[in-house]
C-alpha cells in the first residue's frame, strides 16, 4: 500500500525534474555551451553512459537532478573561465536564457498537459444507484435511507448511476427541500431532504480502499419538517 502511494509520486517528481533539466540542457546545447553531465537524481549513479561530450546519469537519490556545464564555476585559483563554450564566459543574455529554460520548460509542459486534458477529457469510475452502508446516527439514515436502497430519481429526474445522483443534487438549490425517490426490495418511497454537503463515495469502514460501494456520509441530508 505504501509503494502504491509513494511510487506514483516519485515517478511524477522524476518527470518534473527531467523536463526542468532538459530545458537547461537543450538551451545550453543551442547556445554552444559544453554540457559535461546530465543527471536525473543525486548521489552515486545507478547507471551512466557517455554520448559525445556529455555523460548521462540515473542516480540513486530521486529527489532532484542537475546539468553540469563546462566553466560553470571559477577555477581553483580563482580565475574565471575564458572559453567560448564555457558557461561563465558566455554572454550574459545566453546565460540568462539557459537559467530560465528550466522553469520555462515546466510551465510549457504544464500548459500542454492541461490543454490536452481539457481537449480529451477525463473519466471517473461510476457505480449503480444502490446505496452502501449508512450509519444509523447519520442524517441520511434519519431521512429514511437504508443500505441496499436505490435512488431512482432526484428532484423528479431519473438517476440510474451514482454520478447522476451527484449531478442532479448539485443542480438543485442548496438548503431547499428536494425530493428523492427510493426503491428497495420491499418498498417504494419518496423522501424530502435538504442537501447540506456532497455525498461521499468512500466507505468509512474501509478507508484504505477508496472505491468501494458508495456510502452517504453523516452530513449529506437532513429530513425536512
Amino acid at each position: 500500500m505504501i509503494w502504491s502511494l509513494v511510487l506514483p509520486g516519485l515517478l511524477l517528481l522524476g518527470l518534473v525534474i527531467f523536463v526542468h533539466e532538459l530545458g537547461h540542457f537543450l538551451v545550453a546545447k543551442w547556445r554552444g555551451v559544453r554540457v559535461l553531465k546530465f543527471s536525473l537524481g543525486f548521489g552515486p549513479p545507478l547507471i551512466k553512459w557517455t554520448k559525445g561530450e556529455t555523460e548521462y546519469r540515473l542516480s540513486i537519490i530521486p529527489l532532484g537532478g542537475y546539468v553540469q556545464m563546462a566553466g560553470d564555476s571559477p577555477d581553483e585559483d580563482g580565475t574565471m573561465p575564458g572559453g567560448k563554450d564555457e558557461f561563465l564566459s558566455h554572454p550574459w543574455f545566453g546565460r540568462l536564457l539557459i537559467a530560465a529554460a528550466g522553469p520555462a520548460a515546466n510551465l510549457i509542459t504544464a500548459y500542454v498537459v492541461m490543454v490536452t486534458v481539457g481537449l480529451i477529457g477525463v473519466s471517473y469510475p461510476d457505480y449503480s444507484n444502490q446505496l452502501g452502508a449508512i450509519p444509523d446516527t447519520s442524517r441520511a439514515y434519519q431521512a429514511g435511507l437504508r443500505e441496499g436502497d436505490r435512488i431512482v430519481a432526484v428532484g423528479g429526474q431519473p438517476t440510474k448511476s451514482w454520478i447522476a445522483i451527484f449531478v442532479k443534487a448539485s443542480e438543485h438549490p442548496k438548503n431547499e427541500a428536494m425530493s428523492a425517490s427510493i426503491t428497495s426490495s420491499n418498498r417504494i418511497a419518496t423522501t424530502m431532504a435538504t442537501m447540506h454537503s456532497t455525498m461521499s463515495t468512500r466507505d468509512s469502514r474501509h478507508p484504505a480502499q477508496p472505491w468501494t460501494l458508495p456510502t452517504i456520509g453523516c452530513g449529506a441530508m437532513t429530513p425536512s419538517p
